[in-house]
Formats: structure tokens, sequence, C-alpha cells
């Protein structure tokens, strides 16, 4: 799933970003719209031809998501300072990671692994759609102030 999803994701990607601005932004955060509730599956069910399904399902999502991140951070960056910001997106990405794992470990026992993917899919949820909020707001903002988003860079 995650393979095809990759493929999918980056082309698409590149095709609605060519389009309007905030194009990669939109697939890389549908991506993680779209795996917040096959995530829950995954924990939740007991079934084995579903947690399957939602396997195939979450890695094809994140695939959206895996193959915009870094490109899209590329559309709203200047040039000179690419490597400086994947840095730092790198940087959060693995601390948030560790934060995760190390919250998982401590509250597992609590209110179970169940609950807390519930939590942790309606967090990604609500994230990304903030995140796509915000994202428009602020394209929309500065390409009223330059006339077109990509000449400000």
């Amino acid at each position: 799933g995650s393979a095809i999803g990759v493929l999918l994701g980056g082309v698409l990607g590149d095709w609605v970003g060519r389009r309007y601005a905030a194009g990669r932004f939109d697939v890389a955060l549908g991506g993680i719209l779209c795996c917040a509730p096959f995530a829950l599956t995954i924990f939740a069910t007991h079934s084995l031809s579903l947690l399957k399904v939602a396997a195939v399902c979450f890695g094809l999502c994140s695939g959206f998501f895996i193959a915009n991140v870094f490109s899209s951070l590329y559309d709203i960056v200047p040039s000179r300072t690419y490597g400086f910001s994947i840095g730092v997106l790198n940087m959060l990405g693995g601390l948030g990671a560790g934060i995760a794992i190390l919250l998982a470990g401590i509250l597992k026992s609590v209110p179970g692994i169940a609950a807390l993917m519930l939590w942790a899919s309606a967090s990604a949820a609500l994230a990304a759609l903030s995140l796509l909020i915000v994202i428009h707001a602020t394209l929309k903002a500065k390409r009223n102030d330059t006339g077109t988003f990509r000449s400000a860079i």
C-alpha cells in the first residue's frame, strides 16, 4: 500500500501543485485525513481480514503524505534555505515520533492502545484540518500582497 501510495501521491502532488500553490499541501494533508480512520481500525479490530485491508489502505493514504511532505516545503521556503528547512522538518518529525513513543509507553496500561490510537487519529485529523485552513489563508494573503505566491520566493 505504501509503495503504491508514494508513487500515486507523488504524481498527484506534482499535478495539483502545478495548478495552485497549496496543491501539494492538500494532497499531503488529505493523506493524513484519510489515514486516521484506518490507523484506528488497525488497532481496534479483531478481524484479521479487516486488519489487512486497513493496513493496505493506511499505507496507501500515508504514501500521499510521505511523497509530498518535503516537496510541499519547497513550495513555501526560499531556495537558499532548503537544506536548513528540511533539517528542521526532519528534526521536528523525529522529536515528535520519540515523544509519541514515550507517551504511548507511559499511557498504554491506563487507557489502552486502542484508546490511544483513537486520540492519535483524532488529533492527526484535527491537525491536518487546521493546517489546511492556515496554509490556504496564508497563501491567499501572500497572493494578495504579491500578485502570485511563487514570485515572493
